[in-house]
């Protein structure tokens, strides 16, 4: 059985690497993508992602037909080309995310004979869940409530089919007209409220056996950006985008997913990001030396005085947190004589020491793996590594990493805190455990102190990337390194970019077309 997934996409460079990981997980083999003339870098995150997934891709030429005409064309054209290729395709949007309780797509097909020639999918709409700018990360696990099945827009669907099945040309974008069955999720025949046409369901939908999270609300920031580019015809106040996003009914139930799945679904955006670096480091080989230089001097800073007076803070300052104990990034160990890079465990401000409890980072008192910090001396990064060498996540922080650098920071009271480079906000515990990623200002909770490891009492792993650490630098020595090594060490350049000067980091997006996003900076 070949199964794919069509998709008409538009401005969407940071969600795509999500819910391409998300079908991929979920059994899918091919996407066939129509860019409708994205804005954005959506293309070039396509593009970046073809030597690992199997993505048929075509760009859309400028049309300004209405979207659902442009749209309608995408799908019927896939089905020209590649419908005797697969055995189903399905017709979905990259804010729709199917589940199908646990287990893969091609598992649940097969329970169905050759009477049946579509699934019709009915949504399970999620509103904004409170959120006015968008939240970093995949829509699944921020807009985490959903409305109850008997809410209207529920009652909607997409479908998947086969598309030898199909017995005319497809012109709704929510059903097609098939020879044999149309069934639901439940593998009921499904019953239309408008006809033959479909689209929307006579009854609300049991979600047994598969639903299509539906995201197209999302945050307040989404809605609006959405709103400036929609169809006249769509401004309505009865269009299901409005409808979800005004109606605190579609903020009520839990979603709750699958554990498994969710770690098949990391297990395969952990490859989509590796096959993300690998083209980066492609792209930046590639070019001349001097191409680099020039954007590097292209995006440095002007030079002009800095205001950086001697402050001497007020007590109720720093009562109320309004004063940030970090002043100066880096300069760790500068007074040490003779060694080059530090190994340490880390505690918080309440003397409990960081580690790894069920894949996340923590200060339980009953670790699964230490955290081993790296710093390489005069560096203003340092790099935390598990000592299982597992993947870990840490709330608050989207990327996918064995190792997650962070900026260093000097603190008071020879402590440091430890801020992230592109949200320039700082990690920290709570009194009662909790890891926090939200706070502008390192205050207590948000300082840390070091306890130095003899070398010799450091896995080889973390000793091995601490050595690449030290070597690669800069843009230049990753360039020298990845020609002579291959790609050794492919998952650590992520690391080096995340070190990089802010002109230096620019320049190397920009030769990669843009694609260094939140999951990967």
């Amino acid at each position: 059985m070949k199964v794919a997934v069509c998709l008409t996409v538009k401005d969407e460079a940071i969600e795509l690497v999500y819910w391409i990981a998300w079908y991929t997980a979920l059994g899918f083999d091919s996407f066939i993508i129509y860019n409708d003339n994205s804005s954005d870098e959506t293309e070039n995150v396509i593009l970046s992602l073809q030597n690992i997934v199997d993505i048929r891709y075509m760009r859309n030429a400028p049309n300004y037909d209405r979207s659902v005409i442009r749209q309608l064309r995408a799908y019927n054209d896939a089905i020209e080309k590649y419908g005797k290729e697969f055995d189903w395709i399905a017709l979905f949007d990259v804010d729709e995310y199917l589940y199908l309780d646990g287990i893969g797509i091609k598992e649940y097909l097969s329970q169905y004979q050759e009477d049946v020639s579509s699934v019709a999918f009915n949504w399970c709409c999620a509103g904004t869940n409170g959120f006015i700018n968008r939240p970093d990360g995949a829509p699944f696990f921020n807009y985490i409530k959903h409305g109850a099945k008997e809410l209207y827009w529920n009652r909607h669907t997409k479908i998947i089919l086969r598309p030898q099945h199909l017995t005319k040309a497809i012109y709704h974008v929510h059903n097609a007209i098939v020879s044999g069955n149309c069934v639901t999720s439940d593998g009921e025949l499904v019953k239309w409220d408008q006809g033959p046409h479909g689209g929307l369901t006579k009854d609300s939908p049991s979600w047994k056996g598969g639903r299509l999270f539906h995201y197209q609300s999302r945050s307040l920031e989404h809605y609006v950006k959405r709103h400036v580019n929609m169809e006249p015809i769509r401004s309505r106040s009865s269009d299901p985008l409005h409808n979800v996003t005004s109606s605190p009914e579609y903020n009520v139930m839990e979603t709750k997913f699958d554990p498994n799945y969710i770690q098949n679904y990391y297990e395969v955006l952990r490859e989509l990001v590796l096959a993300q670096i690998y083209f980066i480091l492609e792209k930046t080989t590639s070019v001349p030396s001097v191409l680099i230089d020039l954007l590097k001097y292209t995006n440095s800073s002007t030079q002009v005085d800095i205001f950086d007076p001697v402050y001497t803070p007020q007590s109720h300052e720093v009562a109320h947190n309004w004063i940030s104990f970090c002043k100066k990034r880096g300069g760790l160990f500068k007074d040490v004589g003779g060694e080059h890079i530090f190994f340490f465990h880390i505690t918080d401000f309440f003397n409990k020491k960081l580690g790894v409890k069920g894949q996340k980072l923590s200060v339980d008192s009953d670790l699964d793996a230490d955290i081993i910090a790296v710093y390489i001396k005069g560096s203003s990064h340092l790099h935390l590594f598990s000592t299982s060498n597992d993947y870990f996540h840490v709330k608050g922080d989207v990327r996918v990493l064995k190792a997650y650098t962070y900026v260093v920071w000097q603190n008071h009271e020879k402590r440091f805190s430890l801020s992230h480079s592109r949200k320039n906000r700082f990690l920290g515990f709570t009194p009662s455990g909790e890891q926090t990623f939200d706070r502008l200002r390192a205050c207590n909770w948000e300082s840390f102190n070091y306890h130095l490891i003899s070398p010799e009492n450091v896995p080889d792993h973390i000793v091995e990337a601490a050595n690449f650490l030290s070597i690669v630098k800069n843009v230049q020595i990753m360039r020298e390194y990845r020609l002579l090594n291959g790609n050794k060490h492919m998952g650590l350049y992520l690391n080096v970019i995340n070190t990089l000067p802010q002109n230096e980091l620019d320049a190397i997006d920009y030769i990669s077309g843009n694609i260094i996003n939140e999951h990967l900076y």
